[in-house]
């Protein structure tokens, strides 16, 4: 969002410190890809679950709105290492969300405004839900349930939703599929590199081994604070290891 017609700013609502000395301010609705070295696994935490001890595993570009499970995601779309329908599937999997954000925009509508429209054709969710869908870093792929992307093809009249409410249901869930297999070969990539292990070429955990050797880094958590009230700050400071300095 904006700030009075200045840079574009985020929600924070958490703010902490890593063992490096370095700071993070969390916005309301990042998805913190956190590594567990003791179980060897990585999984996504929301701002509220994150603890001490922690280590979290950014992506060096400085891009807020993506954490590092979008990019390597985005790199294996590319690379056509998903399959000959990923592409067509993820590009369904976005099309309710650019929908949606269509929808309020034409109408001027607030979210609660949408919330209202969606709980007309039968829905009970919240504003809340609604604004985690379609705010720009949200990391929501698409609704668990099938009924509410028919609520949302009902409210939005769009003729591909409205005639495939199935299909792009299932993409969503495909696409959810795919992130969680990244954060198993993210967990595979990071505990070879520790042990030395070189991944076999041309695998698809190449691609995920060479963007963690390359784009990543890990940083411990060794303090976290929720704020009494959220603040807007430039994006250019969100979610991403920051200096005192910069602070």
């Amino acid at each position: 969002r904006q700030s009075d017609g200045a840079a574009p700013v985020s929600e924070v609502t958490h703010v902490g410190e890593f063992t490096s000395g370095e700071r993070i301010l969390i916005s309301k609705y990042y998805s913190a890809v956190v590594f567990d070295a003791d179980k060897g696994t990585v999984i996504e935490k929301e701002p509220t679950e994150l603890v001490q001890g922690d280590v979290m595993v950014f992506t060096k570009r400085d891009d807020y709105t993506k954490n590092i499970v979008d990019e390597i995601y985005e790199r294996l779309l590319i690379s056509d290492r998903l399959g000959k329908q990923s592409y067509e599937i993820y590009e369904k999997s976005q099309h309710w969300k650019k929908c949606l954000r269509k929808y309020k925009e034409k109408n001027k509508f607030t979210y609660r405004d949408v919330a209202q429209k969606l709980r007309e054709c039968g829905s009970t969710l919240q504003e809340v839900t609604v604004r985690q869908w379609l705010i720009e870093d949200s990391h929501i792929v698409g609704p668990r349930d099938v009924d509410t992307m028919k609520y949302i093809a009902e409210i939005t009249q769009d003729p591909y939703l409205l005639k495939d409410v199935i299909g792009y249901f299932n993409a969503c869930r495909n696409v959810r599929h795919e992130r969680r297999n990244i954060l198993r070969l993210i967990a595979q990539a990071i505990n070879d590199r520790l042990a030395g292990f070189v991944p076999q070429k041309g695998s698809v955990l190449e691609v995920v081994y060479d963007n963690i050797e390359k784009l990543s880094e890990t940083k411990e958590l060794e303090d976290i604070l929720q704020l009494s009230e959220s603040v807007d700050v430039n994006i250019y400071f969100v979610n991403k290891p920051i200096t005192e300095a910069e602070v």
